[in-house]
């Protein structure tokens, strides 16, 4: 395939592309992607449910209607809230894997702002832990044979790694520090190859044996964080008999003031998306009856048009909503802040809304789904719009942030704050 210019309209070319392959109607993912969430479920129910009785029936009757219908409930003022029912089988549906990356992505960007505001830091860490082809291609294939252990080796491994060039001891009854690991098994540029790398977030506070707080220097020594992390991948290496062919690594490292607040959560939201929007962005059309798409590679300044069978978007799914071990990881006072919650001067608060509905209505939802260009990261994005109808009451959009579910809060929630 000849590559496409970035400034270049793709539409058109795409659509002739995929037409002209499978000789089929071209269909934009964003008007088949129920059908698509559907397909993709039908399989992983007929393996869960070989018998089918009961409860077979009752799961999935709440998949095929998730999120379409609910509660309206409405205030003595008028105000609204809304409350969709979900199947929360977030190992095949994309709606619900979607939430509950974003339940995620909530409770750790308010336990990283809330203990950095607390110790008045001046700026978190964020670097990219990276790892040499012979080891991703190792932990590829090893995956056949028991995926948890080395995934878990190597993470560890990165940790560790990144604890020794900050000053902090690895073993139990010294300092800890607060870090968070999130594994991506893959790129943006190319969601259909397997690139797993680390990011971290560290806030650069450590607390003694003794309880005592205390700040750390921001600073990391880049030269020496790569120097180790190299000498940590040998030796992995060597455990698992092969040999690495390069002997430097990549580690990159960014800085972001506590009070750039807008870039800090930027930045946040960033580590902990759901690399569903990558795959789903990357997919320009697909056949009508699913059974063919093309998707662009991001290659710098151009795209590479590649045309593929189903099972390719398939199985790219398949791997990442059901990968083999826990991709978000916590360490140090991160991993158990209610233990360290007095010394870091931290208390829970219980932060319930004071909404009381006087009147609930049934309702029905829609969702929909539009491709934006941000000209500023020349990338796609996906941007949700929900509509409700009830009461016979035409369709109308309603704000993402009084859907219950979609905002991540439930009725009520705790929320750590700066205690006395």
């Amino acid at each position: 395939m000849e590559l496409i210019p970035k400034d270049f309209d793709t539409r058109r070319l795409s659509k002739g592309m995929l037409s002209k392959f499978f000789g089929k109607e071209p269909l934009r993912l964003v008007k088949v992607i129920e059908k698509a969430r559907q397909k993709f479920g039908d399989r992983r129910f007929k393996d869960a449910y070989l018998t089918k009785g009961d409860k077979y029936y009752v799961k999935l009757g709440e998949f095929l209607g998730c999120g379409k219908r609910g509660l309206v409930e409405i205030d003595k003022d008028g105000v609204k809230q809304y409350r969709p029912f979900f199947c929360n089988l977030r190992r095949m549906c994309f709606e619900c894997f979607n939430r509950y990356k974003k339940g995620l992505r909530w409770t750790y960007e308010e336990r990283i702002l809330a203990v950095a505001r607390a110790a008045k830091v001046s700026q978190i860490v964020f670097p990219v832990y990276t790892l040499h082809t012979e080891i991703r291609d190792y932990l590829t294939t090893y995956h056949k044979l028991d995926p948890a252990e080395s995934l878990n080796e190597i993470n560890r491994l990165a940790v560790d790694s990144f604890k020794q060039v900050v000053g902090v001891g690895k073993h139990w009854g010294r300092d800890v520090t607060g870090i968070i690991s999130v594994m991506h098994p893959f790129g943006s540029r190319n969601p259909f190859k397997d690139f797993l790398h680390f990011h971290f977030a560290w806030i650069p506070l450590k607390i003694t044996p003794g309880g005592i707080v205390k700040r750390m220097r921001s600073f990391v020594d880049s030269k020496k964080a790569r120097e180790l992390w190299q000498a940590a991948q040998v030796q992995f290496a060597k455990r698992h008999g092969f040999n690495l062919a390069s002997p430097e690594t990549n580690i990159h490292f960014e800085w972001i003031p506590l009070s750039a607040e807008a870039k800090l959560r930027h930045k946040i939201r960033y580590i902990f998306r759901s690399l569903l929007d990558d795959i789903f962005i990357s997919v320009r059309f697909l056949t009508d009856d699913l059974e063919g798409f093309i998707w662009l590679e991001d290659v710098e300044s151009d795209w590479l048009p590649h045309l593929d069978k189903w099972e390719k978007l398939e199985h790219a799914l398949e791997s990442y909503m059901n990968f083999p071990v826990k991709m978000v990881k916590s360490y140090g006072f991160l991993r158990n802040i209610k233990k360290y919650a007095e010394v870091l001067h931290l208390e829970q608060a219980f932060d319930k809304p004071g909404f009381v509905p006087v009147v609930t209505k049934a309702c029905e939802f829609r969702r929909t789904y539009r491709r934006h260009y941000l000209e500023g990261k020349k990338k796609w994005i996906f941007k949700l719009s929900i509509q409700a109808a009830y009461d016979g009451h035409p369709w109308a959009n309603i704000p993402i942030e009084d859907v219950i579910g979609e905002r991540c809060s439930g009725g009520s929630r705790y929320k750590w704050i700066r205690g006395p």
